[in-house]
């Protein structure tokens, strides 16, 4: 479920940072550092709505990651069993990551369609008019 999200973001700061995504190997072990402190170190940031998402993905990604240090602990893992710490645990990395990854790529491909359709553009056409293709 979060695998896609790691794609959509990582391309989202690459974009929006105007720089390739620093190390691909690097990426896949460690999308945190990576990710935000190679890719928009030293890049020209623009805090676009795509990026803010991918940003916020990151600070939430990252207190999902940490509350998982935490379950790691074989002693704390069974005092937090069945407990709210870790539904919490488990919404900050899946459902939130996931929520904020979709919404830095949906938006981008969707939000302009709106645009398309108040100026005509039908749906389920094979071949658009002319005038589309601008």
């Amino acid at each position: 479920m979060i695998i896609p999200g790691f794609g959509i973001i990582s391309t989202v700061i690459s974009a929006a940072s105007s720089k390739n995504v620093f190390g691909y190997l690097g990426m896949v072990y460690a999308m945190m550092s990576i990710g935000v402190l190679a890719t928009c170190y030293g890049g020209s940031l623009h805090l676009t709505p795509p990026m803010l998402f991918a940003l916020g993905f990151v600070v939430l990604f990252t207190i999902g990651g940490l509350s998982g240090v935490v379950l790691a602990n074989a002693s704390l893992d069974v005092a937090f069993h069945d407990t709210y710490y870790v539904v919490a645990h488990f919404h900050y990395v899946l459902s939130m990551g996931a929520v904020f990854a979709l919404f830095s790529g949906v938006n981008v491909t969707f939000f302009p369609q709106h645009f398309l359709g108040l100026q005509g553009m039908p749906r389920r056409i094979s071949d658009y008019p002319d005038a589309f293709y601008g």
